[in-house]
């Protein structure tokens, strides 16, 4: 019993992490995802790499409006901080659990 719970709290760390890192590597631009120039405190969006190159099918179009825009930077800027506070942590899991699946 012991054993697996370890397993688990291990599990639940990493997926923090997960979460954790890319809001630092996006929020500084350390060059793993995100190039420096691209940093969110030098003024870079975190979403718009994705949301204009990565969407394809019917609502493309809708996600594709939405890059660079500062209220879905700061949403989804402050889920990746949360969720991966709240993994690692272990505060909130159920929480931020359900919110990592809806992100």
């Amino acid at each position: 019993m012991q054993k697996q719970q370890y397993i688990w709290g291990l599990l639940r760390i990493a997926l923090g992490w997960i979460f954790f890192w890319p809001f630092i590597d996006k929020l500084f631009g350390l060059g793993f995802s995100t190039k420096a120039a691209d940093a969110w405190i030098l003024g870079g969006s975190p979403t718009s790499g994705f949301l204009l190159h990565a969407t394809k099918g019917p609502l493309a179009g809708l996600y594709q409006s939405m890059a660079g825009s500062a209220a879905v930077d700061w949403l989804f800027m402050v889920g990746l901080l949360l969720i991966g506070l709240a993994l690692l942590l272990g505060m909130g899991v159920k929480v931020a659990g359900y919110a990592g699946t809806l992100m």
